[in-house]
């Protein structure tokens, strides 16, 4: 919610901001807006499908290989995606003061709202590695060959 309202919508140079990374046969790949849609996309359908099947009290191998190992590409390319777009519409989001409070008002407070978004870039530190690492250990934990019980 915070790219998508915090910063796609206010900042709209930010949905046309693209950092090259690569060129396959002639097309740019990269970091924006068509990644981070590429990224939540695919992560989304994925996800909503094994809850789906898990409701319905039976879930193909496929989904949950895909569940557990998509992930892997996937999340650091929607974090990268979303740093990215986030950086890129901090200027406008200074320069605007879009969702800023500034004082003198009757609430006598002061809310600045590029100083939550340095806030938000700096949780990403610690909660990218902690939250990848975990599903890492799930990958680990649910697509580990059954043991066989001793009898």
């Amino acid at each position: 919610l915070m790219v998508v309202w915090g910063v796609l919508y206010i900042a709209p140079p930010s949905r046309a901001a693209f950092l090259p990374l690569a060129n396959v046969n002639g097309v740019d790949l990269g970091l924006g807006l068509p990644s981070l849609l590429f990224a939540w996309g695919i992560t989304e359908v994925v996800r909503y499908s094994f809850y789906f099947f898990k409701l319905l009290g039976a879930v193909p191998h496929a989904v949950t290989w895909m569940r557990y190992t998509f992930f892997i590409v996937l999340y650091p390319l929607g974090v990268a995606s979303e740093l990215f777009l986030t950086y890129s519409g901090f200027p406008t989001l200074v320069s605007t003061g879009a969702l800023s409070y500034p004082m003198p008002n009757p609430y006598n407070i002061s809310i600045h709202f590029p100083s939550i978004v340095i806030m938000f870039f700096l949780g990403y530190v610690p909660g990218f590695p902690m939250l990848y690492m975990y599903m890492v250990n799930q990958r680990k934990k649910v697509l580990a060959p059954k043991k066989a019980k001793k009898a």
